[in-house]
């Protein structure tokens, strides 16, 4: 049986059955996901990073903010040593900002809508959201 609130994969082998029917065997709709990542040996993990940018007054909302990024990497120590790369690359092209903190957040739901890469692989700051 499935933990509770577990990601699951549409399998679309779900089927709608009339009424009139009586016994019909159908396959699951749906499986545990797993990302094709994970079979390779890598997975995805969630790297969260604070920033501070000193043309902002403390009490502006954007004198603190966060980033993240979705980053395909073979271990968490890869993954957040290649958002720190991410993060110290963007600080080197804006001198105002600087790192307050950085991590991998073991809840992978805050980085749904973030930008994907794989370690080594580079990005703009647009695209990464920055």
């Amino acid at each position: 049986m499935n933990a509770p609130h577990k990601r699951m994969k549409l399998t679309g082998a779900a089927i709608l059955v009339s009424r009139g029917m009586k016994v019909l065997q159908a396959a699951p709709a749906a499986y545990p996901y797993r990302p094709a990542t994970e079979t390779m040996g890598m997975a995805d993990y969630a790297y969260v990073c604070w920033f501070r940018n000193h043309e902002m007054v403390p009490e502006d909302q954007d004198y603190e903010w966060p980033a993240c990024i979705l980053i395909t990497a073979a271990s968490e120590s890869a993954a957040l040593s290649w958002g720190d790369h991410l993060a110290a690359k963007y600080c080197r092209g804006h001198k105002s900002c600087e790192i307050l903190r950085s991590s991998i957040d073991p809840d992978q739901w805050v980085a749904v809508h973030a930008p994907r890469l794989a370690v080594g692989e580079e990005a703009s700051d647009e695209a990464l959201g920055w």
